[in-house]
């Protein structure tokens, strides 16, 4: 048969499970800072900024709560922890 006309094997792409989108996530760098101002209410002015974490939009792990329940559960607080920082400081001098 011509290549054009033999059959293809499909392969199907699965959703990861939490742990292994966890290591993605952790591998890839794909955390990422959101920043919320903190207002000091007696002047009415932003007097600094806290980061927050996030997965990557679209993953199982976008929420906050997903992605350290998932870690806890892994055992990979700590390398979460690192990737939430370094997430942060990189935004922040943007």
């Amino acid at each position: 048969l011509p290549a054009t006309a033999r059959p293809t094997r499909q392969t199907r792409t699965r959703p990861l499970g939490p742990a292994a989108e966890l290591d993605r996530i952790l591998d890839e760098r794909l955390i990422h800072a959101v920043y919320q101002p903190l207002v000091d209410l007696d002047a009415g002015g932003v007097i600094a900024y806290e980061a927050l974490a996030r997965g990557p939009a679209g993953s199982i792990l976008e929420s906050p709560l997903a992605l350290f329940e998932t870690a806890l559960a892994t055992g990979r607080e700590v390398a979460l922890d690192w990737a939430c920082r370094l997430a942060a400081v990189e935004g922040a001098v943007k």
